[in-house]
């Protein structure tokens, strides 16, 4: 829920070093969570004091799967 991902970015900021690169693999958004789209995963993330940095778009592996997906890194402000 979005409750539990804003508890978790806040413990995240509270414990990472000042200009920590945080980086996300949001998969699974149209089946397991209740976003659908990176933007609305930045907009959270950002809300809590993260800056966002870029997203790329790689290659790379999730469950034992050669996969295409994106990732997108902040830094702690």
């Amino acid at each position: 829920t979005v409750k539990d991902r804003m508890k978790l970015y806040r413990t995240i900021k509270r414990i990472a070093k000042e200009n920590v690169l945080v980086s996300v693999y949001p998969t699974h958004l149209l089946t397991h969570t209740d976003v659908t789209s990176n933007q609305e995963i930045k907009k959270e993330i950002e809300k809590v004091g993260f800056k966002f940095e870029r997203e790329i778009h790689v290659e790379l592996i999730h469950d034992d799967n050669k996969v295409k997906g994106y990732i997108l890194n902040f830094r702690k402000s």
